[in-house]
């Protein structure tokens, strides 16, 4: 019988490796499952959260709409939840998990507990943030019976490298503004003969 959800997102907050465990043997639908119910909380309490916000500022109007705006989101986070999942599950082959993509399905899923329970509070989403990878090492260790460090290699990859690749995006945006807004010091010299 299925645990009801808060006492499952309980579980992944405070005995982990317990819930982790526990799971071993559900479904990948089961985890789905968590992951929208889980969404759907956060997405309709950040909005409560951002609506009072924007009511407080005046905003009331725009604050009206903020519930139906983040409940729509709920398909881009349960998709963008599915991507990390497979970017996840390259390193986790890589690192040597050979139980199969639905063990880091779950263990990605399931390690969103955090989000959903912090990650609509000001401030406490940072904890959140933190605590999120942490749990995923834990799960890939547990579903996929990966040692502590090749999982913790696997979360560590996992966010580096897309950050160095966002680091080097921006970057590169910087250093070509001066020539897409025409600004280069060529043109600027020419303009200050004028």
């Amino acid at each position: 019988m299925a645990k009801p959800f808060f006492k499952e997102l309980a579980g992944f907050l405070t005995h982990p490796k317990n819930s982790f465990l526990e799971k071993s043997k559900t479904t990948i639908g089961e985890a789905m499952i968590f992951g929208l119910k889980g969404y759907a909380l956060f997405g309709l309490l950040l909005s409560i959260v951002i609506a009072i916000i924007l009511a407080m500022a005046g905003q009331s109007t725009l604050s009206l709409i903020m519930v139906p705006i983040f409940l729509l989101l709920i398909p881009f986070f349960f998709v963008g939840t599915l991507l990390v999942s497979l970017w996840l599950h390259l390193w986790a082959y890589v690192f040597g998990a050979r139980n199969g993509l639905d063990k880091t399905i779950k263990a990605t899923f399931y390690s969103s507990a955090p989000i959903f329970a912090l990650g609509w509070i000001p401030l406490a989403s940072l904890v959140a943030v933190f605590w999120t990878p942490i749990l995923c090492g834990m799960g890939l260790k547990q579903l996929q019976k990966m040692s502590t460090g090749r999982a913790a290699a696997t979360v560590i990859v996992a966010i580096v490298i897309p950050a160095i690749l966002i680091v080097l995006a921006v970057l590169a945006l910087i250093a070509t503004l001066p020539s897409i807004a025409g600004l280069s010091s060529s043109s600027i010299a020419m303009q200050n003969l004028y």
